[in-house]
């Protein structure tokens, strides 16, 4: 490269380059790995903001309804009920006040699989609800 014969504009316009080149030959060496390689201009692809479109090509087709598809309710995730053939030990936690002079409300049950080395069985705890009947 002869730099000697180049006029000072040219001159200028090539260091301009060399910094330029040098600026993103650091960025890809040194740069986080989302700006690495990153080409700002990519072919076949035209920048949205400086090609100008004529809007005569973009006209709607005559005749041509939007139809709108109603969408379909996402299904919930249901637990699946533990199997009935499993055997179940059934601990019932009753409440540590007197309950002989209350009447029985419900239950509340919760299920939980367990499984122990070579056996596999339901834990199963009730807790009774009561209410007072005065």
């Amino acid at each position: 490269m002869d730099l000697e014969n180049l006029s000072k504009p040219e001159l200028i316009q090539k260091l301009q380059y060399l910094e330029f080149e040098l600026t993103q030959l650091k960025r890809a060496i040194f740069g986080s790995k989302s700006e690495r390689f990153v080409s700002s201009d990519i072919a076949g692809q035209g920048n949205l903001f400086t090609e100008s479109v004529d809007r005569e090509d973009y006209k709607p087709a005559e005749g041509r309804k939007i139809i709108e598809v109603p969408k379909k309710p996402k299904k919930q995730p249901v637990r699946q009920k533990i199997p009935a053939h499993l055997p179940r030990v059934e601990i019932v936690l009753e409440p540590q006040v007197n309950v002989s002079i209350m009447r029985r409300l419900g239950e509340q049950v919760s299920e939980k699989l367990e499984i122990k080395p070579a056996r596999i069985y339901v834990h199963k705890t009730v807790r009774p609800k009561y209410i007072d009947s005065e």
